[in-house]
């Protein structure tokens, strides 16, 4: 995925290079959280549409069990019932294309991104490489030049000088690259995206219409007045000998 620098510069980069690299790997490590979390919701969503569908069916059970005589209840509960089924298969609809424009795109992304990581993971490890054979060669240096000495010390340049190098190429290639991963990524999700948050858009304004269509007679009762008379059924209620 990368194309390496042909540039045999042994030197170590300078501070802004250094600063505009760390920028990039930093949002780099950004976006590896922010896609963990979007892969967390997306599977929590869909796990939920399934879910949903049987925890309102179970309520329905229960409630009808619990007010067998109250017609008008029978009703309400009748055309809630009649919605979950055309929401149903909204739902399913909406979970299909949750997968397609969200958790496919981004599978199969992160392919690409593992190599960027790859490559970060390398270029740290260069750098840690070029810290610790400057140790040694400080260390060498305290120390008699005996024939020993003298050869750890070559051996040691001769490591330090190539692993600057490499260093060198790749922190070139990922300062070329990273900023075209970084823009690229945004316009390759901004499509899936979009889809996503229009089928949002369109599950709702489906149930929306369902809902329209429905025979369901609502309530239209005062709320105040339907209050007050729930007030006053409870005392009824709370004023039996059994509990009073």
């Amino acid at each position: 995925m990368f194309h390496r620098s042909t540039s045999n510069s042994s030197a170590s980069p300078n501070n802004n290079d250094s600063s505009d690299l760390n920028n990039y790997i930093a949002s780099i490590n950004n976006y590896e959280k922010i896609r963990e979390n979007i892969c967390h919701n997306v599977k929590d969503l869909i796990k939920s549409l399934s879910a949903l569908n049987t925890i309102e069916k179970k309520c329905i059970d229960n409630l009808s069990s619990l007010n067998r005589e109250d017609e008008k209840l029978i009703q309400l509960l009748q055309c809630w019932n009649e919605l979950i089924d055309k929401s149903m298969k909204n739902r399913q609809d909406l979970a299909i294309c949750i997968s397609h424009t969200v958790a496919e795109p981004m599978k199969k992304f992160q392919i690409a991104f593992q190599e960027i990581k790859s490559a970060i993971k390398r270029y740290e490890q260069l750098m840690n490489d070029c810290n610790k054979y400057n140790q040694k060669l400080l260390a060498l240096k305290r120390h008699d030049r005996t024939s020993d000495v003298i050869v750890k010390q070559n051996r040691f340049e001769t490591l330090l000088k190539r692993t600057q190098m490499d260093c060198e190429s790749l922190r070139q290639t990922l300062e070329r690259e990273l900023p075209i991963f970084l823009e690229k990524r945004v316009e390759y999700f901004q499509p899936s995206f979009a889809s996503f948050i229009c089928s949002h858009i369109l599950f709702a304004g489906l149930n929306l219409s369902a809902i329209d269509q429905s025979n369901m007679d609502f309530y239209d009762q005062n709320e105040s007045d339907q209050q007050e008379k729930q007030q006053q059924l409870f005392n009824t209620i709370n004023n039996l000998s059994i509990i009073s």
